[in-house]
């Protein structure tokens, strides 16, 4: 696709156009603060700088984009930053409303004339600047063909062509959290950034009571919000009947519930260890809210449990006291970032592997037993002073 859009680009444009987006920028032409483009390519003193993010394209790694964005929005607090991203992503940035100034869906995937069309309207936008999290070149391209001047993403073999400033993930230190590359990143475009703030995200009070009257109102509590599935793929699962026996254990001991939060894919996982838990103070709530929802569900549960997934990187946000179980995946980089969260990791000589589907025994999340996670659960509980057997 990538080689497909750059041969029509040059058909249907001027090649010294295409020429003049690929080329660096000189030293001397670097933008300063309060100053922007005209589309002349000229500077304009006083005129707010209009800034494209594209963020990255999963939840759990747009909510470690946040303190990249807000060294960007503490940087340029007069700049309209706009952020692109895929469709689901929006729900995200609507919990902090405060680092964006418009978002712009849309589903990159989509066949080569959509995308070229939507080019063409980003090029309308005539942005200043442009920052690319995402690594794929799709994102980098974005930039350049919308004829964005100023350019800066992580380089790869593919992405540094379409960029002129670039920050090398092999370059950057290990056994750290992802969310530091990010904010590295935007420091190579010039958004620097004394503190390392961990992601937050804002509790939105009158979408809370929306929540709270329409599904948690008639729920004894504390209550425990789950998320046993895993956009990407069953390694990074835990064992579907220890999610059930946990949940029986959670409402037999504390008199409180549980709910069950998932996607439609999750509907039979789910169904299962609701049926499995065998309490009626189970909600299973899959496929029936938005991402919004969810997200809004976890902020107000008084202890949430996942494996690693885009919820619990949201629940880390809202610091939410939570438990999730890590199998395939690499908890230095991606562990939910929270002081109240509680990661259970059971490394083994293939650890961290990355499959999506376990090739031999799943040990590392064989390893985690039902009483671990039950343990942590009551940590997690004694953090909102819910008393504990």
């Amino acid at each position: 696709m990538a080689l497909g859009l750059l041969r029509r680009y040059r058909e249907k444009n001027e090649p010294d156009l295409l020429k003049h987006y690929l080329s660096p920028i000189p030293a001397d032409r670097m933008l300063a603060k309060g100053s922007s483009w005209n589309p002349a390519g000229e500077f304009v003193e006083g005129r707010h700088k209009k800034i494209a993010v594209r963020l990255s394209n999963w939840i759990g790694d747009a909510v470690m984009n946040i303190p990249a964005l807000e060294a960007v929005r503490l940087n340029e607090p007069e700049a309209e930053i706009v952020a692109i991203t895929r469709p689901w992503v929006k729900d995200v940035l609507s919990f902090r409303p405060d680092l964006v100034d418009r978002c712009i869906a849309f589903d990159d995937r989509v066949g080569t004339r959509h995308y070229l069309s939507f080019l063409g309207e980003l090029r309308e936008e005539k942005f200043d600047e442009g920052i690319v999290f995402t690594n794929h070149i799709k994102g980098a391209m974005l930039m350049c063909f919308s004829g964005i001047p100023i350019r800066t993403g992580f380089a790869t073999t593919e992405t540094r062509l379409f960029l002129n400033r670039s920050l090398a993930r092999k370059d950057l230190p290990l056994g750290r959290h992802q969310s530091e590359n990010y904010l590295d990143l935007v420091a190579e475009a010039g958004y620097s950034c004394k503190q390392r703030p961990a992601p937050r995200l804002i509790h939105d009070e009158a979408f809370n009571h929306q929540l709270i009257t329409r599904f948690l109102s008639d729920l004894p509590r504390p209550i425990l919000a789950v998320q046993a599935g895993a956009s990407f793929g069953t390694a990074k699962r835990w064992l579907q009947d220890r999610y059930a026996t946990v949940c029986a254990k959670f409402i037999a001991e504390h008199g409180g519930s549980v709910i069950l939060l998932g996607t439609h894919s999750e509907a039979e996982l789910n169904s299962t260890i609701a049926k499995d838990a065998g309490s009626r103070r189970v909600l299973d709530l899959t496929g029936k809210t938005s991402l919004r929802e969810s997200m809004g569900l976890v902020s107000l549960a008084d202890v949430f449990l996942s494996n690693d997934s885009g919820l619990a990187h949201v629940a880390a946000a809202f610091k939410t006291p939570q438990v999730t179980v890590f199998g395939p995946t690499d908890k230095t980089a991606t562990a939910p970032y929270s002081p109240i969260a509680e990661v259970l990791y059971k490394p083994m000589p293939c650890s961290p592997c990355f499959h999506r589907h376990c090739p031999i025994g799943h040990d590392c999340m064989e390893a985690i037993e039902v009483a671990e996670v039950g343990a942590a659960l009551n940590r997690a509980l004694a953090i909102r002073g819910v008393p504990v057997p």
